[in-house]
């Protein structure tokens, strides 16, 4: 036999022994590197992580910025943000003096960090928004007949500062905090606007549509053919 033929068969059949342990161990390091990224995620800036067991359900944990460990493939993080963000809402109150009248508040609102499971359970991951209609609407429908009309609009600053820790208490109940509370605008009906502001305030409907009227007569103007300005071909 050739020499070099023999060596070149025992190469060759080394080499064809070491291909499958070397793609078990790269599917193996394929499998772990996959497996070690399941096990960690990452809480960002403003967020906190709960945690849902497929086995366990929800858990009481409630965990902060950074990297965390979990049971990879049993275990699924729910990110909430916990940043303070602002909210309006139009409610209807009747004053001490029977007037009707709608406010605007606009509330700075966060769910409660440390009961995230509770409030996720209790309300779901945008509860927030309907614990603020429910609250401060029952809190402004209360707080209505201490006050006249003129009173809320010339002391609208004192009504915001009672209304707050009156709904900071009940919405802590729905595990959600209330930052700050303020009158952004009102509106009441027209016979009652000179008990509540002191004076009439301007008709601006009727303005709009007298300046649409003037628009309607400059535009019926615009269309009326003039023999100066008119470009059409001459008439054969």
């Amino acid at each position: 036999r050739n020499p070099n033929n023999m060596t070149e068969g025992i190469a060759s059949h080394a080499l064809r022994s070491k291909t499958p342990r070397l793609t078990k161990y790269f599917g193996l390091a394929a499998l772990a590197g996959f497996g070690l990224s399941q096990s960690v995620f990452e809480v960002k800036s403003g967020q906190r992580a709960i945690i849902w067991n497929r086995f366990l359900g929800l858990k009481d944990d409630v965990y902060a910025e950074g990297v965390h460990f979990r049971i990879p493939f049993m275990e699924n993080p729910i990110f909430l943000s916990v940043r303070a963000s602002p909210m309006s809402h139009v409610f209807p109150l009747q004053t001490k003096d029977d007037i009707d009248m709608h406010v605007e508040i606009r509330t700075v609102v966060s769910p409660n960090a440390t009961n995230l499971p509770k409030f996720y359970k209790t309300l779901g991951p945008n509860g927030d928004a309907a614990v603020v209609t429910h609250v401060v609407g029952e809190v402004v429908s209360e707080m209505g007949p201490k006050y006249t009309g003129a009173d809320i609009f010339t002391r609208r600053d004192e009504f915001s500062q009672t209304l707050l820790p009156a709904v900071q208490r009940r919405a802590k109940e729905f595990y959600v905090d209330i930052h700050d509370t303020s009158i952004v605008s009102m509106d009441v009906a027209e016979e009652d606007e000179e008990a509540v502001y002191g004076e009439k305030l301007p008709k601006k409907k009727t303005h709009r549509s007298n300046d649409f009227d003037e628009l309607l007569v400059m535009a019926s103007r615009l269309s009326e053919p003039n023999d100066d300005s008119c470009h059409c071909p001459p008439k054969t």
